[in-house]
């Protein structure tokens, strides 16, 4: 008896254990079959309910400060700094360039009685056999003597002053060899041209010494074929040179924020003109055949706090901008939706462009909501769709969004309605097409 007596308390509690797992069994498959079983629709309000208030460049002002909390401020801080980055190219072509200036020594006779000043730089004018046009410039300063009168008892005579002078052409090549005596004019600076045979008489052999020779010469195409380089290299500069100026411990450069950007970067006007050395159009060393690209700019952007650009920012800022600024388009019972689609960091200013779309809190009327559950009820997908699109063309709702399921619960307790501001309703399916074999 005293056996029996103590078996007995044992049997209990696995009984109450085994009830209790059963009890916790069904439970799981009652909720396995409510969440199969069950189904979630979502509509949005037609979109004549949703007024559209655009705006552009709206300032957004900019908390700098650690201590500036202000929840419709950006927490950013302005950077800037100057960088510039070199590329090394290669002449790969030799050019018949013009090389050696033709030169020569000419003799000037002056025919009145006063001394006549030339300064260097004089110019000599002249015409080539190909009737082109050749400029020389006098070497140095000169004085031509003036012509000295004497008279006597059997007469008076004339001695012409003369001088000898070197003169260079200013144009390199072959075209500026001239032949004998085609110099006709003379230009001394701050003074009317003196033609040949006037007052002054010029004289002279064949000038000659110019002459082309195969040279490597910078072009504009050997610059343009590392330019590339040059600015990518110069954007990498420019972001180093911006987080040189911060703590980087606690702070980011938001790249999205910086000028020039690398599409920017692909028009002249964002970045100084580039040095080019030797310049285009100058020989290089024909036994190191290289020329030097440098492109300078100045990088300007915002450094905000680690982990919170200026986009993250904006989804809360944006609404409490708005709101403290008492410019909220909204009316009483609206709800406000907020949409950047743009901003922009411009040294200066923080913009943004985008629209507040403002939504009637109820922007489904009940009447619609039980006619939306009567379409879906116990229907099945192509059904519910189909009776859907009525309801849109009807303009009671703007658009909806079906489960993946064959079959919608027949029961209301497994339907679920939402109502969110905008849904995008599904594509139509595609048509099989046909392509004609080759």
């Amino acid at each position: 008896l005293e056996e029996a007596e103590e078996v007995a308390p044992r049997r209990r509690p696995s009984l109450l254990l085994i009830v209790l797992v059963v009890l916790l069994l069904l439970a799981l498959a009652a909720l396995f079959w409510y969440r199969s079983a069950s189904a979630a629709v979502t509509i949005a309000p037609p979109p004549a309910s949703v007024n559209e208030h655009p705006f552009d460049d709206e300032v957004i002002p900019l908390a700098t400060g650690a201590t500036d909390q202000n929840a419709a401020a950006v927490q950013a801080l302005p950077v800037s700094a100057e960088a510039s980055y070199s590329v090394q190219g290669q002449v790969l072509s030799e050019t018949l360039s013009p090389a050696g200036r033709a030169h020569g020594v000419i003799t000037i006779i002056n025919t009145i009685e006063q001394p006549i000043q030339l300064p260097a730089g004089t110019e000599f004018i002249a015409a080539n056999p190909q009737g082109q046009e050749v400029r020389f410039t006098l070497d140095v300063d000169a004085t031509v003597p003036p012509a000295v009168t004497t008279r006597s008892l059997t007469g008076v005579s004339t001695t012409y002053g003369t001088i000898d002078v070197a003169i260079t052409a200013r144009s390199p090549g072959s075209a500026s060899n001239v032949g004998e005596n085609s110099i006709k004019q003379m230009l001394i600076p701050g003074q009317q041209p003196i033609s040949s045979d006037s007052s002054i008489l010029i004289r002279h052999g064949p000038i000659g010494g110019g002459s082309e020779e195969l040279q490597r010469i910078v072009t504009n195409d050997d610059v343009q074929r590392v330019l590339g380089e040059a600015l990518t290299g110069l954007y990498n500069a420019g972001v180093q040179a911006l987080r040189s100026q911060i703590d980087e411990a606690r702070q980011g450069i938001d790249l999205a924020s910086l000028h020039p950007n690398p599409e920017e970067l692909g028009s002249p006007e964002n970045y100084e003109p580039p040095i080019v050395e030797p310049p285009a159009g100058q020989p290089v060393d024909p036994n190191n055949p290289t020329f030097t690209v440098t492109v300078k700019a100045t990088f300007r952007a915002l450094a905000t706090p680690r982990d919170r650009q200026v986009s993250d920012q904006l989804q809360t800022v944006v609404p409490q901008h708005f709101s403290q600024s008492g410019a909220l388009p909204c009316g009483p019972g609206e709800q406000p939706a907020f949409n950047v689609s743009n901003w922009n960091w411009d040294g200066a200013r923080l913009t943004i462009d985008g629209a507040i779309a403002c939504t009637p809190r109820q922007g489904i009327a009940p009447e619609t909501l039980a006619r939306v559950r009567e379409a879906i009820r116990g229907r099945s997908r192509a059904e519910a769709a189909a009776r859907l699109e009525e309801l849109q063309r009807q303009g009671l709702i703007g658009g909806y969004q079906l489960p993946d399921k064959d079959r919608l619960p027949g029961l209301d307790l497994l339907l679920t309605v939402n109502v969110e501001r905008s849904v995008a309703s599904p594509a139509p399916s595609p048509q099989p097409t046909h392509e004609a074999a080759p």
